[in-house]
Formats: C-alpha cells, structure tokens, sequence
C-alpha cells in the first residue's frame, strides 16, 4: 500500500491500493491537479515598481532625492566623512518634522557611498570627454593613506577649453608619457641636503619646540625672560623637516629668541630635579651657548630664501609648467653665484660648470653668507666667535652649496624636451625662444593651434611677438 500525503500542493492525496506510484502519476497529469497545485496570493514582479502614485507623491519624492544628491555633493566638497551622513539624516527628520522632503531624507553612509561613486563615474567621462579634445595637465601626489583596506591616488585635472579652465578628479589605470617628478620635492631635498653639512640647527629646532610644547610652566616662565630682554613674546614654532619652508619662520623665530632661549634652558639644567629632564635642558643650552652655532643659524636663515621663491612660485594656483625650466636655471645660478667666481659664470651654461673644482670657487671671504653673517664675522671678537672655528664654518658653508647644486644637477630634469620647448609660451622669455620649440611643441600638442592656422603661420606669429614692444610683462602669469 502507497500513502499520498493530503498536505501536497494540490491537497488531493489519498490512501491507494493495487496501482501505487502509477496512481500518483496519473493524478499528477489531471486537469483538477494543475489547477489545485497553482501557488495563491502571489503579487507579480512588476507590481513592486510601477506602483499607482499621484503627481504630487512622485514631485515629493524627486525633490527629496535631490536633496540627497546636494547633501552628497556638499560632503565630497568638504572633505567630510561618510559616517556622518548617518547621524545628518536623523538630524535632518527632527529639524524640519513639517517638511516632506526631510521626512524623506534616508541617506545614510551606504547609501550616500553608492551615489557618490555612481557621480563620480559620470564626473570622470565627462572630464576624459573634455582631456581628448582639449590641453589638460595632471598633478598628483601620492600618499600612504588606507581608507576602507585600499590605498587611493588621487589625480587631480586641469582642462583648458574654449569656454574657461575646468578641473576635477580623475582616476586613471595608467597613465603612459614622460614623468619629471615632481620639481617642489626634488628643490626640498637639495636643500634639505645641504643643510646636513652645518650643525645640527633642525634637530634643535624640534627638541626647543617639544621642550616648551606641553608645559604651561615653561611656558610663563619663557615669556618673562622674554619682557626681562625686551623681546617681542613669539613662541618657539615647530618644524616638520617634511616641509622645508617651514624651516625658514623657525630659524629666524630662534635668532629673534636666541638670548632669551640661552637664559633659559641654563635655568632650566640647575632647576630640573630629573635627571632625565637637566639632560635635555642641557643638551639644547650646550647648543645655544656656541657662538658657532649662532653664525650657522644665521647663515641657513640666508640660505633658506634662496630656495623658497621657487618653492613658494610654483605651488600657486594657477597653471605654470612653462616657467619651470626658467625657474630652475634662475634657482641653478643664484646657488652658482655665492661661491663660483663670476669670470667663470659669463657666457657659460650653469649645467656645464665643473662647480666642485677649487679654481672655479670663491675665497672665503668672498662667500655669499648674507649680511647678517658678515655682520658677525666683522665683530667677530665681540660676539666671541674664534678664529679657529672659522676654517671649518666656511667649509660648511661650501659644502652646503656644493652638495645642494650636485643634487640639482643630477635630479631635476634638465634636458627634458617638453620643459624646453612648453617655455615659447612664456611672453617674458621671448626674445630667447626658438622656433624650433614652437614646432616642437605643436607638433606634440596639435589641439593647442589656433583653428585656421598652419605651423607656418604660428612660427610667423612668434617673430611678430620678438619684435613687439610689449611694457612691463613680469608677472608670473604672461602666456601667449
């Protein structure tokens, strides 16, 4: 005997003798269990989208998923974290509970990740529908930071179109041309470099601003021998030997403090009851009494403003990869100057100059150290400096610029043929451009011809342009 479970899906089973599973098959093929087997109170797929709304139902909702998008906007402008969005949302509902649109408002951090990167992706065919027909730069920055268990590099592009310059993030798998590296970076190192030939003036800079930084005591106490001396009542900033230019406001607040500085860390290795803390105090007081150290202090001041007008130029915002190469040789020479003789500089390409060779240099005394240096060394025995320590400062001060030049002439990229040729464009060297960097150039970058005009016709251009008396053009931004 066969049991057919009543509680199938037709509901139709019974008890059958003799026929078993054939019995079962042939109920299974009748009309009665077709029917009886069809699943009940079963809503269509389609019944979950194109729901019946009224017109004002379907505005209300649009407006608010504007609102949404606004609010994702404003948090990628804004550099602010997704998170936040969840707490945003709630905020939103409770402070404006009569407005449809913020009882709508849902957009929580999953939501609002999604919708950002559904625009960004428009954002970026956008941006490479614009790069393909018009010029466009790219500047980026590299960076260790993980978000989410990915590490991002951001790209950051500027457009020149007809209608303005337009500029945006753009992510890249690759991205095929030249790399030169970046100018700011390798200038910082060459500095940084020469630097480590004086006395350790950084190290000092940062135990002097970790001394003072969480103590309020030393603090007050500082700031009275600071009115004792007649000293303005600046505090010790902090150096970061990442960022050069923050090099240069630390060393000359150390000089403008130096005596007050002095008085106090020598109160401070008598008072300290540690010997932990009279170690330290002592340490920097060692560093501050050496009349030696003062006149390397003074001369890295000088040296650091020799670098910075680069450093600062060229992190502005507004494009200038065709002063580069001109800037670099300005930066190149001026280093040059302060201890290659000038008979040896006239005529003469920098890049060419066997620089270390001793008949090429200057005397000491001939030096470019800076006023405030000289100033020292011509009342040398009043503010004791020995005359045995001399030799050895002017040979630091040679070194300093030996070692910074070396590492310009081997790092920065000199013989690039786009940083020679983008330099037509500036206005203020034209009288030294060269129509083969113009050809050079427009070969390379056709979409920069004006629409109309042959090569022929922009070569003609550049010599009107030589002729032309043009009045005062030195501002940084003169491009043809």
């Amino acid at each position: 005997m066969t049991r057919v479970d009543r509680a199938g899906l037709c509901g139709a089973g019974e008890e059958r003798s003799g026929g078993g599973s054939n019995d079962c098959k042939r109920h299974i093929e009748t009309e009665s269990h077709k029917i009886k087997s069809k699943p009940t109170n079963v809503k269509k797929l389609t019944s979950y989208f194109d729901q019946p709304v009224s017109t004002k139902v379907k505005e209300q909702d649009t407006k608010t998923r504007k609102a949404e998008l606004i609010m994702c906007s404003f948090i990628v402008k804004h550099n602010l974290p997704f998170a936040a969005m969840d707490s945003l949302s709630e905020a939103v509902r409770q402070s404006f509970p009569d407005s449809g649109i913020a009882s709508g408002f849902k957009c929580g951090r999953t939501k609002t990740t999604s919708l950002i990167k559904e625009m960004s992706c428009q954002e970026i065919e956008r941006l490479a529908g614009l790069m393909k027909a018009n010029p466009f730069s790219i500047a980026t920055d590299g960076s260790n930071d993980m978000v989410g268990g990915r590490k991002y590099y951001p790209l950051v592009v500027r457009v020149c179109t007809p209608n303005g310059v337009d500029g945006g993030l753009l992510a890249l798998r690759n991205c095929e041309g030249q790399s030169t590296g970046c100018i700011i970076h390798l200038v910082h190192i060459a500095a940084k470099k020469g630097s480590a030939e004086l006395r350790s003036i950084e190290e000092a800079l940062v135990d002097i601003y970790y001394y003072f930084k969480k103590s309020a005591n030393r603090q007050n106490n500082f700031k009275r021998l600071q009115v004792m001396f007649d000293l303005e009542q600046k505090k010790c900033l902090k150096h970061v030997s990442t960022r050069w230019l923050s090099i240069q406001n630390g060393v000359e607040r150390l000089l403008l403090n130096w005596v007050a500085l002095k008085e106090f860390f020598l109160e401070e290795s008598r008072n300290q009851k540690t010997d932990l803390a009279k170690g330290k105090a002592k340490a920097i007081f060692e560093f501050l009494k050496s009349p030696t150290n003062h006149l390397h202090s003074t001369f890295l001041l000088y040296a650091t403003k020799l670098f910075n007008p680069l450093l600062v130029g060229l992190q502005a915002e507004e494009p200038l990869i065709h002063t580069v190469r001109h800037e670099m040789e300005v930066l190149l020479q001026q280093l040059m100057t302060k201890y290659i003789k000038p008979s040896f500089l006239v005529g003469k390409k920098p890049t060419e100059l066997q620089h270390k060779k001793a008949d090429l240099q200057k005397e000491d005394k001939d030096l470019g150290i800076g006023v405030e240096a000289l100033m020292l060394l011509a009342n040398a025995e009043e503010n004791h400096l020995r005359q045995s320590r001399l030799p050895d400062f002017y040979r630091a001060v040679r070194k300093f610029y030996q070692t910074a030049v070396d590492y310009l002439l081997k790092s920065l990229p000199w013989e690039d043929p786009f940083l020679k040729s983008v330099a037509v464009v500036d206005i203020t060297q034209r009288m030294t451009a060269s129509n083969l960097d113009l050809l050079t150039l427009l070969k390379r970058f056709p979409c920069l011809m004006t629409a109309g005009y042959t090569i022929d016709d922009h070569v003609s251009m550049l010599d009107l342009l030589k002729a032309t008396e043009l009045g005062d053009l030195s501002g940084p931004l003169c491009v043809a």
